[in-house]
């Protein structure tokens, strides 16, 4: 009777240890492939859209006044390393998990603890999924919000892609070479460091775009020719 006891107490025990998230992503992806593609899917489109939101946003630029639904689509392709390292948290999220798979054996009071909080999020597996993929999305938002000021900072400061733009009317710039910002489907956004200045420019209107990789920033400034 004793040995009874203490089978249906260590399988209890058993019990309370969560899944590792390695496991959970397996049983998922064998249960519900669609389900894991379409969320993995939105919330790297998520990201980038953050990420744009906020890099324009520093220069006074309302994105989505100029984006097109297939710019929103593709968010995530245009920044694919940025993307990578707004989700380094998922090697983190395996320590995290394997700690709390360890506090759980080892202290029954906090192991109780969880059980009642999973509780009242609706359920053991729901809890587990909703935690862990808040603490992924809140810190790649957290991450790209830092990440596009600082980019942000820096062509300000007159670091980037310099590029020589000709516009089918002819129309000169203001004296220096621009920094692609960025481009949508319809608009090429520019920046001039030195005028301090943002240009959005209709993509019909360009006749071409030249990106000068070779010219130093400082010396980025366009010559005029005497006639």
């Amino acid at each position: 009777m004793a040995t009874r006891s203490h089978d249906i107490s260590a399988s209890s025990t058993r019990s309370d240890v969560p899944e590792p998230p390695p496991a959970a992503l397996a049983s998922l992806w064998a249960n519900h492939p669609g389900l894991l593609i379409t969320a993995s899917y939105l919330i790297i489109t998520v990201i980038g859209l953050v990420y744009d939101a906020r890099l324009y946003a520093e220069f006074r630029i309302n994105i989505a006044e100029y984006a097109e639904t297939s710019d929103f689509l593709l968010a995530a392709a245009r920044a694919p390393l940025i993307i990578l390292l707004s989700l380094l948290p998922l090697p983190l999220l395996l320590v995290v998990s394997w700690f709390d798979r360890w506090s759980r054996r080892r202290f029954p009071r906090y192991a109780a603890l969880s059980r009642r909080s999973e509780q009242a999020m609706g359920g053991e597996r729901r809890a587990r999924l909703l935690s862990r993929a808040l603490f992924i999305v809140i810190y790649a938002v957290m991450f790209m919000m830092m990440y596009a000021e600082r980019v942000a900072d820096d062509i300000k400061r007159g670091s980037g892609r310099r590029v020589e733009v000709e516009l089918v009317g002819g129309t000169p710039g203001p004296g220096e070479l621009p920094i692609l910002l960025g481009t949508t489907a319809k608009f090429v956004f520019l920046y001039y460091p030195t005028a301090r200045r943002t240009h959005v420019v209709p993509a019909e209107n360009i006749a071409r775009i030249v990106v000068n990789s070779t010219l130093p920033d400082d010396s980025a400034r366009v010559e005029s020719t005497p006639e």
